[in-house]
């Protein structure tokens, strides 16, 4: 191989690997396929229920509760300032809440308004910036992000996501974010449904 060639190859490499790593469980069964079991369980445990009681305040100081959500369609989004592939799906997000003006978009991080904060200046996020959300991650059990929920107006979970969604051409190692293509869809059927 030459070293042209690798050269532009390891860059795409180590961008896949840190695109998937932070959106893997860490598993200690050694069973490799108790990572989706766990995914599935998660899953069960959310989907068609009502959402968990919770208030957190939001970097602009609003007061956000499950009060405030009611009536309304509502997107949750688990991310973390240091996770590259919540990120890397930002500005996608932000397109998403555009076409989407009547849903409520809300980004719950662990870290504080300072480490926010630094992040946003270089990368802009157009959700409800909830800080400080490290208790409600430990109480839902979110345990690798990003990782999205889809509320409808009467305040139940109707989908939870979790990861990137992504395409990669592997002819050009070329990674396409999927945000807008697979969750505006879901948000789309909730809009129309009825309380």
């Amino acid at each position: 191989m030459s070293t042209k060639l690798l050269f532009l190859l390891v860059p795409h490499f180590l961008y896949i690997t840190l695109l998937l790593s932070p959106t893997i469980p860490v598993v200690d069964s050694g069973n490799p396929t108790s990572a989706v079991d766990e995914e599935e369980d998660f899953v069960r445990k959310y989907k068609n229920k009502s959402l968990p009681t919770f208030s957190l305040k939001a970097l602009d100081g609003t007061i956000v509760d499950n009060k405030m959500l009611e009536g309304k369609v509502v997107m949750i989004n688990f991310w973390s300032t240091t996770c590259g592939p919540c990120i890397m799906e930002m500005p996608d997000l932000n397109r998403l809440k555009e076409l989407h003006p009547d849903v409520l978009f809300l980004a719950i991080a662990p870290e504080n308004d300072a480490k926010i904060n630094s992040l946003l200046a270089k990368h802009p996020f157009d959700f409800l910036i909830l800080p400080d959300g490290t208790d409600l991650f430990k109480e839902w059990g979110i345990t690798s992000y990003p990782r999205n929920f889809f509320i409808d107006r009467s305040g139940k979970i109707r989908d939870v996501k979790q990861g990137t969604p992504v395409a990669t051409n592997y002819d050009t190692y070329e990674i396409t974010v999927r945000v807008v293509e697979l969750y505006s869809p879901i948000l789309k059927r909730l809009e129309r449904k009825k309380r």
